[in-house]
């Protein structure tokens, strides 16, 4: 085959495989859209959670008196087990001035060696005092107002439809992801001839060719010039509701190890029956920051210029 029927043969496959692409970009976009509207109007309401959820459980938040300092979290970790001894604290959830909510679990029952029935998983908390201020179970529908933001965070992490929804919301995030390419690959000019003079009229919008031409420009340029953003939402959406996958693609990438797998399979006989109460585990916390810090801190100071001429100047040479 001669040089101009090669050069004819790639365009036809480049024009089948953009052919391709742009039916792949237009269907999957719009099979997203339903599930980019739920997540992306629940993610915007969760921006503001916090004002939101005192307009609607003013009863949640203490007031906070400048005279009055906050208790540690070992402290409020006490203060909770000891408000519901049926339940262990697992983390702090949320801690702004006058509101620390706590997600618990439930113990043991020793009678039957089942978990205790417990019509919650959040412990909110005065921070100053150790008050409960009130209780409540994430996604619980039945109490709409008390449980109100829960629900949207619900929706936003699962579409409110449990581990399936969450499975569905990752692989929606993965989909987006691969998307995030395709949409910039159409946007390249066809051969190399003035490829950047013919690029730089996919960054440009122009509202004179009348209204198709105006929002096609929109989409593509919009795309163009906000990428990096649209590829962060996309990837973290797969971070946040599809971990292994993350893991897998982030670490064969990057210099990267997540700790989540730690804290997420830490043994379950552990976490029943802890070794240290809080007081205690929040003190040997301080000492081994207290011990990395100092590690670090006589790091830098031993990869400082004047450290490293120091220690060259007293090195024997051979």
């Amino acid at each position: 085959m001669s040089g101009p029927e090669a050069q004819t043969e790639l365009a036809r496959a480049f024009a089948v495989i953009r052919r391709y692409l742009v039916w792949q970009h237009r269907w999957t976009g719009l099979l997203m859209t339903v599930f980019l509207i739920a997540i992306g109007l629940s993610g915007s309401l969760l921006v503001y959670r916090v004002p939101l959820d005192r307009m609607l459980n003013p009863q949640l938040f203490a007031l906070v008196h400048s005279d009055r300092p906050s208790l540690s979290l070992s402290d409020l970790a006490v203060a909770a087990e000891q408000a519901e001894p049926r339940a262990r604290v697992a983390y702090l959830a949320n801690y702004i001035p006058g509101h620390a909510e706590i997600e618990c679990a439930p113990r043991i029952d020793p009678a039957v060696h089942r978990p205790y029935n417990l019509d919650f998983d959040r412990l909110v908390l005065d921070p100053a005092t150790g008050r409960v201020l009130g209780r409540r179970r994430e996604g619980d529908w039945s109490h709409l107002r008390l449980n109100a933001l829960s629900i949207v965070n619900s929706v936003h992490t699962s579409l409110a439809a449990g581990p399936l929804g969450s499975a569905i919301v990752g692989y929606v995030g993965i989909v987006w992801t691969i998307d995030c390419f395709v949409g910039f690959i159409l946007t390249l000019p066809a051969g190399s001839n003035g490829f950047f003079q013919r690029w730089r009229v996919a960054w440009q919008l122009r509202f004179r060719s009348g209204t198709f031409r105006a929002l096609f420009d929109i989409h593509r340029a919009g795309g163009l010039w906000l990428w990096p953003l649209l590829f962060m939402f996309a990837w973290s959406g797969v971070m946040l509701s599809n971990m292994p996958i993350y893991d897998k693609v982030t670490g064969a990438l990057f210099d990267y190890s997540s700790d989540l797998d730690f804290v997420m399979h830490y043994p379950v006989h552990e976490i029943q029956h802890p070794k240290l109460d809080w007081k205690a585990a929040e003190r040997r916390g301080e000492q081994l920051m207290r011990q990395v810090a100092a590690k670090r801190a006589g790091s830098s100071r031993g990869h400082s210029p004047s450290a490293t001429s120091r220690n060259s100047e007293s090195t024997p040479t051979m």
